[in-house]
């Protein structure tokens, strides 16, 4: 079930995760468009508790997609 508590806990963890990859430069366009898809998710499952913090870490996380974040 999708509202179910453990999907929302595994779905975090996956962010998490994801999060961290980006982080330490680990595929960072993939974590990046991951990150970005997962905090848009929760995002819409919760309209109420937005600010402008939260659009700006959407944009972000976009942008990061297309730029270059490694050194390599």
């Amino acid at each position: 079930m999708v509202g179910d508590r453990r999907a929302e806990e595994i779905l975090f963890l996956v962010a998490a995760a994801f999060a961290l990859l980006l982080l330490f430069g680990i595929w960072p366009r993939i974590a990046a468009a991951v990150s970005w898809l997962l905090v848009a998710s929760l995002d819409a499952r919760n309209p109420l508790l937005l600010n402008h913090g939260d659009e700006l870490l959407k944009i972000f996380l976009f942008w990061s997609i297309f730029v270059p974040l490694s050194f390599d």
